[in-house]
């Protein structure tokens, strides 16, 4: 999987309103989603298992999409005023994504096998701004 031209085109249309948050959230929900669902977690596993040698393509795979999230929240965050102080520092972008994708995580694994991903990213949003919020960092 590679985020591709479409995909970010896509993303800048759907969530050109949004703030750092937000637009994280929304970006991890467009790339993520059906990698941490259960059903394709135990069919990776399984095929990991049953094929060893895929591991090493799988995490060069999940390395490189890391690595394109992290570019494009990390040239995101200087447009978002709350966020532009800090744009620089090391390990800002991926910080603003661990916090992101785990709040996501947790609200995907949380709700039925099919869930509603508009509302995965409304709680998600509200919870990343909240532990923000309640860290003393900018939301």
């Amino acid at each position: 999987m590679r985020i591709g031209d479409d995909l970010l085109a896509e993303h800048a249309d759907r969530y050109a309103w949004a703030d750092a948050v937000a637009s994280t959230v929304g970006l991890l929900a467009m790339t993520a989603a059906a990698a941490i669902t259960a059903e394709h977690r135990e069919a990776r596993r399984a095929l990991v298992l049953a094929n060893p040698q895929l591991l090493a393509r799988f995490h060069a795979v999940m390395t490189g999409l890391a690595d394109a999230v992290t570019g494009i929240v990390g040239r995101s965050l200087p447009g978002d005023p709350r966020w532009a102080p800090v744009a620089g520092e090391p390990g800002v972008a991926d910080a603003l994504i661990g916090l992101c994708f785990g709040a996501f995580r947790h609200f995907l694994l949380t709700v039925a096998s099919d869930p509603d991903l508009g509302e995965v990213e409304r709680r998600t949003v509200t919870l990343v701004r909240t532990v923000l919020r309640t860290g003393g960092m900018p939301d």
